[in-house]
Order: structure tokens, then sequence, then C-alpha cells
């Protein structure tokens, strides 16, 4: 039920072998579960595996884009950390208060709060008091800009790939941008009038 194209899938065995090395360098382990409960139609399978891997110290966080599974991992997994992805969009120290609350310890916060300075001052003096949560600010987002075509930016390299594999399937293919060019990953066209703001941009 992978919501990605293409991917590679680690065998059972490369698994098991990539614990023992981190385990071995004190290397935590995160269970990326980015994917909706809305599109998650094997939930049994997945808290199975999870079970399985934590049987042997595999896991030690679980990170989450939808919070409606956040009681269910909580309840099962009360000794795992719960992070909040991305995709929950918390962006500000209102939120976190909430999500606190919830059962999440760990905040991968919302691209746009990287630009917004009071908003991570607040939360950093309420960290001061506050002991138990972990915030990260994510570096390596398709588009600091932030721009109209964010979604555009993101999913170019999984779109990229597939054409690449159309045309070795289909030598015949003519490659055309029906997105536009504005598409290229490299190619951010959203301009500020803050020339600082370009410094700023990853690309």
């Amino acid at each position: 039920s992978s919501p990605y194209q293409n991917q590679n899938k680690f065998r059972d065995e490369e698994i098991h072998a990539l614990i023992a090395l981190c385990q071995k360098h004190n290397v935590e382990r995160n269970l990326l579960m980015n994917k909706g409960m809305t599109f998650t139609d094997n939930i049994k399978e997945i808290f199975q595996y999870i079970r399985l891997l934590d049987k042997e110290g595999g896991v030690t966080s679980i990170t989450v884009g939808d919070p409606a599974i956040v009681p269910y991992l909580k309840k099962a997994f009360p000794h795992l950390r719960l992070q909040a992805s991305v995709f929950m969009n918390i962006d500000g120290l209102s939120k976190i208060k909430e999500a606190v609350k919830m059962g999440i310890s760990d905040f991968c916060l919302d691209v746009s709060t990287n630009r917004r300075g009071r908003e991570l001052e607040k939360i950093r003096d309420y960290k001061k008091k506050h002991k138990g949560f972990i915030v990260k600010l994510l570096a390596n987002h398709g588009c600091y800009m932030n721009c109209f075509y964010l979604t555009r930016h993101s999913s170019w390299p999984l779109l990229k790939d597939m054409l690449n594999q159309l045309r070795a399937d289909h030598p015949s293919f003519r490659e055309t941008y029906v997105l536009g060019n504005m598409i290229d990953v490299k190619n951010c066209v959203y301009r500020r009038d803050d020339l600082t703001d370009e410094i700023k941009r990853p690309f």
C-alpha cells in the first residue's frame, strides 16, 4: 500500500542487518508512516510489522503524517516516541502544545516556520521550561520559498524517474513537459522583493 512509485523494496535480511548496524553504533531507528489513515487498508499488517521490529529493538520512534493514527500507536507502543511529520503542518507553539497532549514528543515543523523567527523564539522559550519534546527544522525541502509550485518541486524527482523509466521501456516515447517548464526542481520561478531571500534559496 505504498504511495511511492518505483521504490526500492528492502528484503527482511537487509532490514535486520541495518537494525544491527544502527544498534552497534548507537543510532536511533525511525519508522516513517506518512501515509494517511484514509489510504491505509492494511493497518493490522502494519502494526504486526512494527511489533515484529520492536521485539528486536528495531524501532525507537515512529514518524506519523496523520493525527488520526496517533492514539492507536500510543496505546499499542507506549514506549516508542511519536514524531510529527511535516505533513501534519505544525507551524507554531499552539499546535505543538495540542500535539503534546495527544502523545507526540518529536516535531518536524512545517518548512514555513523556518522563516518565522519570533515563532521559533516562542517555541525555544517554551521548550526551556517544558522538557521532554524535540523540535526539528527541515533542511531538505523542495522549495524554501514556499511558492505555489511547491508540490511540483517536491514531486519532480519522482516524476522524472517515471519519465526515464517510460523512455527506457518505450524508445519511441517523446518527452513533453505537459506540466510546464516550471516543474523543474532547480528552477523556482517565485521571486521575493527582498534580495536576501534569494540567498536563502536552496538551489
